[in-house]
């Protein structure tokens, strides 16, 4: 809900300059299970637990994760976030400091750790989150919950932006194998001593063309049925190419490849 969301708003803003966005379906499908409510996690399972309930052991979890975000671009813009990290020192410190942090530290910390995940974008469009925003501190657990409540209608929204641009002709959207598996092993394992003879390699070779197209052809029919949307390019994972993968994605209605390797 950030960098995912401004990168497209941006470029909708300027109509001559033409951007391919690459999707992974497996990452999109990910975050349609948070947003169609089938995915949990422990953090966001201990972000939404009401602050007085939390045990010593999830307040030590929440000092130790909750931090671990870009302090130039995640904390210090919130000075309630940096002053909660100031407080809460050194990770090697948390051990001796967690006792001296209140219910009302642990649930504006609960707050900061997803609410400085979104846009200032998409902040400022949003009438929740604006108003959530001038609050910046001593937050209740309905200020929680009205935070998460917004969250799953934000996700669909970043994900619909690209799939505007890419009907509009704006954007065109490459996808990766569904998986993001490395492509050319699964081809061929011995093509990894292909692209660096010293590379450490098991005592045994396989080859799985087949399991390699299926990730292909899934990945099309992904974006075919999810979205309505054809794509004809991919990024391979990690850019990974080999000439014995080129058949696979031609079979499969892949017009081209891209690759950041000579």
């Amino acid at each position: 809900l950030k960098e995912y969301y401004e990168m497209p708003y941006l470029l909708s803003r300027f109509e001559s300059v033409k951007v391919t966005f690459n999707l992974v379906p497996v990452l999109v499908e990910q975050l349609l299970d948070y947003a169609e409510g089938r995915a949990h996690c422990k953090f966001s399972e201990i972000a939404r637990k009401p602050a007085d309930s939390l045990t010593e052991e999830e307040t030590k979890f929440i000092l130790f994760h909750f931090f671990n975000l870009s302090e130039k671009t995640r904390i210090r813009p919130y000075h309630r976030f940096y002053y909660l990290l100031r407080k809460r020192g050194r990770v090697h410190e948390i051990e001796e400091r967690w006792k001296y942090f209140t219910v009302q530290d642990l649930r504006d910390l609960q707050f900061y750790w997803i609410f400085s995940a979104i846009s200032p974008i998409l902040i400022s469009k949003n009438p929740i989150l604006r108003e959530l925003s001038v609050k910046k501190e001593k937050f209740k657990e309905e200020d929680k919950e009205a935070l998460w409540s917004v969250i799953p209608k934000l996700i669909k929204d970043t994900i619909n932006l690209y799939l505007e641009l890419a009907r509009e002709g704006h954007i065109e959207i490459s996808g990766t194998p569904y998986y993001h598996p490395i492509l050319p092993v699964l081809v061929n394992s011995k093509n990894a001593e292909i692209s660096n003879p010293y590379t450490r390699k098991p005592s045994f070779t396989f080859s799985e063309p087949e399991n390699a197209r299926k990730h292909v052809e899934k990945s099309v029919k992904f974006f075919k049925d999810r979205f309505n949307y054809e794509i004809k390019g991919m990024w391979p994972a990690e850019g990974s190419v080999s000439e014995d993968t080129i058949p696979i994605y031609r079979e499969a209605g892949i017009r081209w490849v891209a690759t950041d390797e000579e």
